[in-house]
């Protein structure tokens, strides 16, 4: 009796500790390393946002997608200490587009010698006018923290060197939630609020005449080139979810 009382103990706790073994678990958020969570900010422990540079060389993976570019240099403080190390990850953005990824770089002379700092290629199709907003990712803890600062975005800009670099700072109480935005993995792994867009393939039913009218003629579950029209057309069938 007594061994059985401290198997269901056991058994409680160790479902209280890892919700997904329990098969009442209605958690949904699926961490970078596969864990399912409740809260998606459990997962910062979990998930480096190797997205940043997928090809692990410091620069933008779509920077060919821009005709415009500046540089900076950037020294990175986390409450007013440069804790900056390896495998540490900066990045650079316009709204919730990143425009740049920090190569993270040891100094090998001058006043920061020994100390890391970010050389960072920024950019843009615009000459100028847009704001840059920064995320830095401290490897050690695992968190991606909010820059303090922003920089107006300026065609050609040179900001900062190794000897005097632009100063960012970080607070490690500005934990960033990146999982406001959706991001897909360098693997494929789609990551965060990611809610696909509900809307008529009008393109797939032309020869139909579009969305409206396969619905109304053929209804929305006829098969047309191998597709369910329901699949093809889910606005018109009703089929989003709200």
């Amino acid at each position: 009796m007594l061994y059985r009382l401290l198997f269901i103990v056991f058994f409680i706790i160790s479902c209280n500790k890892n919700p997904s073994s329990s098969s009442d678990n209605l958690c949904t958020n699926t961490c970078f390393n596969g864990e399912v969570v409740c809260d998606p900010n459990q997962c910062f422990e979990f998930i480096p946002p190797e997205w940043w540079d997928c090809d692990n060389d410091g620069v933008l993976d779509n920077y060919n997608d821009y005709q415009n570019n500046g540089s900076i240099t950037a020294a990175v403080l986390v409450d007013g200490e440069n804790l900056v190390s390896e495998g540490d990850l900066f990045a650079a953005f316009v709204d919730d587009e990143q425009r740049g990824s920090g190569a993270v770089t040891l100094v090998p002379f001058g006043p920061y010698q020994g100390t890391y700092q970010f050389l960072t290629l920024i950019y843009s199709n615009s000459p100028s006018g847009e704001t840059i907003t920064y995320k830095f990712y401290d490897s050690e803890t695992g968190n991606v923290y909010d820059i303090l600062e922003i920089t107006p975005f300026i065609t050609d800009m040179i900001l900062g060197d190794v000897t005097n670099p632009e100063i960012f700072n970080v607070s490690v109480s500005n934990i960033s939630n990146i999982y406001l935005q959706c991001y897909i993995s360098c693997s494929g792994i789609t990551i965060g609020d990611c809610i696909e867009e509900c809307v008529d393939d009008d393109d797939a039913t032309i020869n139909l005449g579009g969305c409206i009218p396969a619905v109304e003629a053929l209804g929305c579950d006829f098969t047309f080139d191998a597709s369910l029209i329901s699949e093809l057309c889910p606005f018109t069938c009703e089929e989003c979810e709200e």
